[in-house]
């Protein structure tokens, strides 16, 4: 039993840095956006201290911990922000080159219709891969529930994308309430298929 490798050697404590369990002061401008990129093994624990925060049109409140696991997300400052963060590896950058004012402008294009007519807009959203359809549809499905309760009906044309479907599938689905910030499978099913 001795000689196997590990059994003969005593245990020492391993030092570990933890300055990445300090927490980390941010200020982001207003209208500016803190992209973020988590990595699957680490976590990114952020809290809003003052100023109005949204990711993915919802809202953060202040003072509340909102933990993320492998994802990547922009953190949009309506007014300018004060937030703490704290995460052992994180890729992140602040940018003042948002869409954010175009989506706004959408929005409320998008408001006029629901007002003037009983049927309300159809959005079709195409793009090519990774640029930012997903986003815009759950930003736009947000702040539709969020000034007024309309129920927007998210329409899935892509069976690889799998949201709110097994994989495979396509899918017609009423948004009801705010979506969960935190969860990394908006909208997705939780089965894996064949």
């Amino acid at each position: 039993m001795a000689s196997l490798p590990g059994l003969t050697e005593s245990l020492q404590p391993i030092d570990i840095d933890n300055n990445f369990n300090e927490p980390h002061r941010l200020s982001v401008p207003q209208a500016s956006e803190w992209r973020v990129q988590v990595p699957p093994e680490s976590t990114l624990t952020i809290k809003v201290l003052s100023g109005i925060a949204e990711i993915f049109g919802t809202e953060l409140a202040n003072d509340v911990d909102y933990c993320f696991q492998g994802t990547k997300f922009a953190l949009y400052a309506v007014e300018p922000i004060e937030l703490e963060w704290k995460c052992p590896e994180l890729s992140e950058s602040i940018s003042d080159e948002t869409s954010m004012i175009n989506v706004y402008n959408l929005h409320f294009a998008l408001e006029k219709m629901r007002i003037s007519s009983f049927d309300g807009p159809r959005v079709l959203i195409v793009g090519d891969s990774s640029t930012g359809k997903s986003s815009l549809a759950k930003t736009l499905c947000s702040y539709a529930i969020k000034y007024k309760q309309y129920q927007p009906l998210y329409v899935n044309l892509n069976p690889q994308d799998g949201i709110f479907s097994p994989p495979g599938c396509l899918s017609a689905t009423p948004i009801s309430d705010i979506l969960d910030v935190e969860s990394n499978s908006w909208g997705q099913s939780m089965t894996g298929g064949a």
